[in-house]
């Protein structure tokens, strides 16, 4: 009973340790907004039309791309999701039968997990990625979470729900 009562609290309840977050790519005109946890900067770069972030809190990691595209005809989400996925597929220790994909609001979200083991140790990480378009750029915001609790997998679908992009003002 206590069991089925938690769940159902983690259903419906939005995780309290996510603040506002905003990414802003001045040569891109564009600002990434989203919630996630109190992230501490690692890496931000712009270089050669290349944009990149790497940021962290604890066993939580988010990056994000935004550079031209390697995909053909990357325009459409279902084109982007099967490039993406034929990538995916060859990433060492991706469960494939765990992605899932789904089209939301600013693009095609994809969840999956990664089990295996490194250096001795087992490992598990959930993963999302929220694949978008932006002008003539692609990007991909992602987001880890190693060691994943039931609160964690709750985290990373809000933190995507949550994605915005918006344009800068020139």
């Amino acid at each position: 009973m206590r069991i089925g009562l938690l769940t159902a609290f983690l259903a419906f309840t939005t995780p309290s340790f996510a603040e506002p977050v905003v990414l802003s790519i001045p040569q891109e005109k564009l600002a990434v907004h989203f919630d996630a946890r109190p992230l501490k900067k690692v890496e931000e770069n712009y270089k050669d039309g290349r944009y990149s972030y790497l940021g962290n809190a604890g066993n939580f990691n988010l990056s994000l791309f935004v550079e031209p595209s390697t995909c053909e005809g990357d325009e459409s989400n279902e084109v982007r999701y099967k490039c993406f996925l034929e990538k995916l597929r060859r990433v060492p220790f991706v469960q494939v039968s765990t992605i899932r994909a789904n089209e939301i609001p600013a693009g095609v979200q994809v969840m999956y997990m990664m089990e295996g083991e490194l250096k001795g140790r087992p490992f598990q990480q959930f993963h999302g990625n929220l694949l978008f378009r932006h002008g003539k750029k692609a990007g991909d915001l992602h987001a880890s979470v190693l060691a994943p609790q039931a609160p964690d997998v709750k985290f990373l679908f809000a933190l995507m729900k949550s994605v915005q992009l918006r344009n800068l003002d020139q």
